[in-house]
């Protein structure tokens, strides 16, 4: 086993002026909301791909996007796609369809073979245990035109026909990250901190050990390199360093092939710091999270997740030298409210409870920036649903045009979320005409809502109150009368059950929980009922 030790230089600072040429783009459909990117590929030189996880807050499901150089898209698939591989003619994804009935086994890997229309040439699945970890970490495509596939304790293989899919348990001292075939019988798989030798059925030979993180490895023109933290190593198939190309101060965020070089990712805050090996150095601004490089000839484009926590890119043309500042809209979100508030009640036997509400919301918005907003996304959390339920409001605006400086208050669409009293509703805009924003600090607003309003009420003479109720629940009689009262829970159940002799009592609420509870009280053969809220 060998040891890999590194040494560390300073790495310098090199600015380009960033040419006018420029755009950008969110993904900002309802069911793409609060969604995130998996991975990127350039295929044939002019169609960038992008998978990603569609819908976080929900059950997942998961997209395919095309789009020409010019941001433009071209097409979208859904299917299972966590990792992207391109050749010459053809697209290749893995992904996992993880079925929602926990049954062991159940699970499937999927392999795809996708045309450049967007049309599956095929698709591929094999079951396996869920026990076992398979987020897959990597695709790769070996000299015979065999299709590895790595998760975390296995690897899958196909033939470049699609002819079977088959699963290899590999027990490795960590979690492999990514495999690449230098040879049809010679595979190479890493680890956090281990480059293993292997042959075609996975059999482990050999290994070495690095003393940084492993982050990745690549074939480039028959060569091996080797990424570490701040480290761009050339090695053999022996795993013998022939020598190290690029040292940093600062960790490598991604490593990219691309226009016959190799492509290091630096990021710098609210910069992007790319250098390639044949000496070209160019800062740009950041205008993502988890930003990933794609170059194309003089355009550069980047792949991540709008602050805003959706799928977007932008590119940026390197051919000017005059430096220009880039304008990106500016949404104000000034004020949120509710509106229409109907109760939606739901009857266990005799009893009757506030299950949810129907609302409208009212927001009001400026346009603080320079550019016209014709297009944006409202977005906001809601508290009810379970499983796959929608746990969100969004709604998309397409009929607005609001100048710079104006301000507009808009009614959306109704709503409903399950029963909650004073709780905190955080109404956010996304994406304006579809592009990114990054001036994200005043694009929210937060406010907490009584929704039920109940006021006291008087049920045939007797009064119940406060409601809502923190501590004490007040009932008072008309007069000195004989009466029993149970305390119900929303799913039907007596919690508290006891009869009085008086014209005023005080029942201690803090044994129960926040939520809505049903009163009943029975008093000469007559039954009143009326539901409270407990704060």
């Amino acid at each position: 086993m060998k040891k890999i030790i590194f040494t560390l230089t300073l790495l310098s600072s090199y600015f380009l002026a960033i040419g006018q040429t420029f755009w950008t783009k969110v993904e900002d459909k309802q069911a793409f909301s609060l969604s995130h990117v998996t991975d990127k590929a350039l295929f044939q030189d002019s169609i960038i791909v992008v998978s990603g996880v569609l819908n976080d807050i929900a059950c997942y499901n998961y997209g395919l996007f095309a789009y020409g150089l010019s941001g433009e898209n071209l097409w979208t698939i859904k299917g299972y796609y966590d990792r992207i591989k391109v050749d010459s003619n053809y697209i290749y994804t893995a992904g996992q369809n993880i079925n929602d009935d926990d049954v062991l086994g159940d699970d499937e890997l999927v392999l795809t073979k996708i045309n450049k229309q967007g049309n599956k040439i095929f698709e591929l699945s094999v079951k396996y245990n869920s026990l076992i970890n398979h987020d897959v970490k990597d695709i790769q495509i070996a000299p015979d035109g065999t299709i590895l596939v790595s998760t975390p304790e296995m690897m899958a293989k196909s033939n470049i026909n699609g002819d079977f899919l088959r699963l290899y348990e590999v027990k490795l001292a960590q979690h492999i990250k990514g495999a690449i075939a230098p040879t049809s019988q010679t595979y190479l798989l890493y680890t956090q901190n281990r480059i293993y030798i292997a042959d075609s059925s996975f059999h482990v030979s050999d290994s070495i050990t690095s003393t940084s993180t492993i982050e990745k490895l690549l074939l480039f023109k028959d060569t091996i390199y080797y990424i570490s933290n701040s480290n761009l190593i050339r090695i053999d198939t022996d795993l013998n360093i022939i020598d190290t190309l690029y040292t940093s101060s600062v960790k490598i965020e991604n490593v990219e092939i691309y226009d016959n070089s190799i492509w290091l990712q630096f990021d710098k805050g609210d910069s992007i710091k790319i250098v390639s090996l044949n000496n070209s150095q160019y800062t740009m601004p950041n205008l993502l999270s988890n930003s990933r490089l794609i170059v194309a000839g003089n355009k550069y484009f980047f792949v991540g997740n709008s602050l805003t926590n959706q799928i977007g890119l932008f590119q940026i043309d390197m051919q000017s030298s005059t430096i220009q500042s880039i304008t990106l809209p500016d949404l104000e979100m000034v004020d949120v409210d509710m509106d229409s508030i109907i109760l939606d009640y739901q009857t266990i036997g005799n009893d009757t409870f506030i299950k949810g509400f129907y609302f409208t919301p009212i927001v009001t918005i400026k346009n603080s920036g320079s550019n016209t907003i014709k297009s944006f996304a409202i977005y906001a959390d809601l508290h009810g649903g379970m499983n796959c339920a929608n746990l969100y409001f969004y709604q998309k605006i397409t009929s607005s045009s609001l100048s710079p400086g104006e301000t507009i208050t808009i009614r959306l669409k109704r709503s409903y979320d399950d029963f909650s009293s004073n709780k905190e509703y955080c109404f956010q805009c996304l994406a304006p005409n579809s592009e990114l924003e990054i001036a994200i600090s005043n694009n929210q607003v937060c406010k907490t809502f009584n929704q039920i309003q109940v006021k006291n009420q008087s049920i045939s003479g007797f009064k119940v109150y406060p409601n809502p109720v923190s501590h004490h629940l007040s009932i008072e009689a008309p007069q000195n009368k004989h009466f029993s009262i149970e305390v119900i829970d929303a799913n039907g159940k007596v919690l508290l059950k006891k009869e009085y002799n008086e014209q005023s009592v005080k029942i201690n609420t803090n044994i129960l929980k926040q939520g809505v509870y049903l009163l009943k009280i029975k008093c000469e053969n007559k039954i009143y009922r009326q539901t409270f809220i407990k704060k």
